[in-house]
């Protein structure tokens, strides 16, 4: 049930007033669309959503009411996009369709995420951009919590190797690091895994004691990348000189940055794209895929947010610094988002770092994510990214059989809309319609009538302000969507500062 852009409230539209317009307009959506392009129009019809009916079945005329006004309200909404058609698409090709997961359990890390569990481990798939066909998962292996899943990799670098002995060795089963095993487990969010592979994930992580702050600029990294880069055959040294020349290059110093129409043609379409349409809400809408393959493996997550925001991939450094600055300056002081980041810091993600070595599995908080180089990142940074950049982020997850199990929003909605797809949890691509104008095209506002019906959506939500949607509220609340966007910081220079308040030429 898709909803409409316009400004006015469901309410207001459907009211007694209107009802001879509302069919009025409803037959010239028809003949427009009639006259457009019939084959075209029909087959998405034929081809669109296929959602459940509601759970509560007790009026079947109310039913059929709602079901006319999803009608209308979705020839209108269709109607506006033709508004903002391309003239030709911007690949020609024969688009998959996706399906709708019909029913979705929920685990146990979810469970403990609607309660507010304060630590927990969240496992991230190996988002390697090396290899398209990621390996077959492991089975779960005996003692390991619901919420934990083995990691394989699919990166071309090797397979993920599991470091036994070393840190942590103990003659006491009890004791991880000379404290009770019991605590350091439960701080890195491992609690249940046998203490060999808590051992194992723990080999990177330093400088713990009971009741320390989490890894933090000032708490201390507390991850001992040296030893990582040795493990990976890593560079053990970044030369200075390498660091002038990204910082050049990402700061713009070698070419103006692209108008995103010219991005997409030069920079999208480097590497063949696929078209995907029948993700909830806009199943009528044909997606463009980009692979985002190219470049530095490893970075698919900063790579895919380049691309939207900088209009290609090599801008992936610039973008996960930005994110670091922005999230270390939160952590700091009385920022706005500073509870939300100190929660989001306090989880701890069973990832990946690769190298020309190979690979190694550890955890990692967010600000360790955001800082070792080569490790994976997981989807909740989106939140960062969304008040980074003032955009609206929606993910689509896809699982192996080109099934939608999930959809998740960041940010303030009448930011830009920007689409993401995460792929067989390990690996993002980015979206844009192929048929409209991306800056111009924007999700339905998400309500729980435009998402009632989907499996993955709430009956919670029935009573809930739009704004407490449970797609729009990740964190159990604690970001106030009604508070709207943060500022973008810009870069603010002191020689241009004092030019516009002395009147003095700009000094170059």
């Amino acid at each position: 049930m898709l909803a409409w852009f316009h400004s006015v409230t469901k309410a207001s539209y459907y009211s007694e007033s209107l009802p001879r317009r509302k069919r009025k307009r409803k037959g010239k959506c028809k003949e427009k669309f009639k006259a457009r392009d019939k084959s075209n129009y029909e087959a998405r019809r034929n081809t669109g959503r296929r959602r459940p009916a509601p759970d509560d079945d007790d009026d079947d005329d109310d039913d059929d009411d709602d079901d006319d006004d999803d009608d209308d309200s979705t020839s209108l909404w269709l109607e506006d996009l033709n508004s903002i058609r391309r003239e030709s698409p911007i690949y020609n090709g024969v688009a998959s369709v996706v399906t709708i997961r019909q029913s979705q359990p929920q685990s146990r890390s979810q469970q403990q995420q609607q309660q507010g569990s304060p630590v927990e481990v969240v496992t991230l798939d190996d988002d390697s951009d090396d290899s398209p066909d990621p390996q077959p998962r492991l089975p779960q292996q005996q003692g390991t919590p619901d919420n934990t899943i083995t990691i394989n990799s699919d990166s071309d670098d090797g397979p993920v190797q599991e470091v036994t002995g070393g840190t942590g060795n103990s003659s006491s089963d009890d004791q991880i690091w000379g404290y009770a095993r019991a605590d350091v487990q439960a701080y890195y969010g491992l609690q249940g895994l046998p203490r060999a592979r808590a051992v194992n994930l723990l080999q990177y992580q330093t400088g713990y004691t009971p009741q320390a702050d989490y890894p933090s600029a000032t708490s201390g990294l507390r991850f001992d990348v040296a030893q990582l880069r040795r493990d990976i055959a890593g560079s053990s040294r970044v030369r200075q000189r390498d660091i002038d020349e990204a910082y050049s290059a990402q700061n713009f110093g070698d070419s103006a940055p692209l108008p995103f129409e010219e991005a997409i043609s030069r920079n999208w379409l480097a590497e063949t794209p696929e078209l995907v349409r029948g993700f909830p809400m806009v199943e009528e809408v044909e997606f463009l895929l980009q692979p985002n393959m190219a470049g530095a493996p490893s970075n698919c997550f900063f790579k895919a947010v380049a691309l939207l925001v900088y209009g290609g991939h090599t801008f992936y450094g610039r973008v996960k610094a930005e994110h670091l600055q922005l999230f270390d300056e939160a952590l700091r002081w009385d920022h706005p988002r500073h509870e939300l980041y100190h929660q989001m810091n306090a989880r701890f993600y069973s990832t990946v770092v690769t190298g020309p070595g190979g690979a190694r599995r550890t955890v990692a908080n967010i600000y360790q994510m955001l800082t070792v180089p080569g490790m994976y990142t997981a989807l909740d940074v989106f939140d960062i990214t969304a008040d980074l950049y003032n955009l609206f982020i929606v993910v689509y997850t896809l699982d192996g059989n080109n099934e939608v199990t999930n959809v998740t929003t960041m940010g303030s909605y009448n930011a830009r809309h920007v689409f993401i797809c995460h792929v067989n949890g390990n690996h993002f691509k980015t979206m844009i319609p192929n048929e409209y104008y991306a800056s111009e095209f924007q999700l339905p506002r998400i309500t729980y009538e435009s998402t009632r019906g989907y499996p993955m959506a709430s009956r919670r939500d029935e009573n809930r302000h739009a704004l407490d949607h449970s797609w729009r509220n990740r964190w159990a609340g604690n970001l106030d969507r009604r508070q709207g966007a943060l500022p973008v910081e810009h870069a603010f220079y002191l020689t241009t500062l004092t030019s516009v308040m002395r009147g003095t030429q700009l000094r170059q």
